[in-house]
This record gives structure tokens, sequence and C-alpha cells, in this order.
């Protein structure tokens, strides 16, 4: 049972990085999986909570939770853990999402080498050529340039094809 001390200092932690609207999300969230009404998830839980939280956690991430939490000698999540444990996701997240930006931006920039009249396209023969030179493989260069889904004049909107080389 954490001290009053320790509990405060764990409310102050998750409340300078949860929302209230999340906290209550987190909190009917852990109620669902509470099945016993102990005040306690298992660990094995914790995927399915990620899911109804709607996160798409990868089974790794999932799996590096609950090695961190087993190497503590815990088995289950009290409520303040897992209000603690949603807040280091949330950071994860935002870090993740900071990275996907800055892979976004370099690669925009990137291809904006190309487009000298600032269009938002490039033409997918001057790409083919650039990413040839660059030692990327032909097959790998007709997929991407497929993906880019060349207009009539053979020009490939790079913005959009950025945002969908990132994100998938």
């Amino acid at each position: 049972i954490p001290t009053l001390s320790a509990t405060f200092t764990l409310q102050r932690c998750m409340t300078d990085t949860l929302t209230q609207p999340q906290i209550v999300e987190y909190s009917e969230a852990f109620s669902m999986l509470d099945e016993e009404g102990e005040g306690f998830i298992p660990l094995e839980k914790l995927g399915d909570a990620l899911q109804l939280l709607g996160q798409e956690p990868t089974q790794t991430y999932v799996e590096q939770l609950k090695d961190k939490k087993r190497e503590e000698g815990e088995t289950k999540l009290d409520y303040f853990e897992f209000l603690n444990l949603m807040a280091s996701n949330c950071t994860h997240s935002q870090k993740m999402a900071e990275r996907q930006q800055n892979r976004i931006k370099i690669l925009k920039d990137a291809f904006k080498a190309f487009d000298e009249d600032d269009t938002g396209y490039v033409a997918a023969e001057d790409l083919r050529t650039a990413l040839g030179n660059s030692g990327m493989n032909k097959t790998d260069i007709d997929s991407l340039i497929e993906t880019g889904q060349a207009d009539d004049k053979g020009r490939i909107h790079y913005k959009s094809l950025v945002i969908n080389m990132v994100t998938g």
C-alpha cells in the first residue's frame, strides 16, 4: 500500500502529464479490467488495456512494459501504477509522434530539392534517377513511385507521398 506522501507525489506527477478527461477515461478502463473489483489488474491484461483506450501498441512494446514490471516483482498493477504507466505511455506516444513529424519534415525537405517551382510535385523520372544514383534498388524505387501515384504529367505529389511513407 503506497504511503500518503508517495500517493500525493504520484498524483502530482500524473496530473502534470494526464488531463482530467484522460484520467477519467483511464479510470473507466481500469474498472472494466478489474473484474474481481480488488483494485488490481493482471499484467496479462496490459495489452487489452492499451487497446481498450484506442492505442495500437506493438506486441514487443507491451512485452517490454510487462517485463519491466516483472523485474520489479509485480504480477499485477494497482490503480496508481496503472495511471502512472498510462502517463508514461502518453509521454512515449508524444515522443513517437514528434519523431514521426521530424521524419516527415526531413523527407519533405529532401523532396523539395527536386521541386524547383515550389508546386508540391516532383517529376517521377527525376526521382527515379536520383534514387537510383543514391544506390536504391530498382524494385524499391518502382514501389515508391507506384505508391506516389504519378499524375498524367508524370509528377508525384511528394507531400502526400511522404506522409504515406512515414505513416504507412
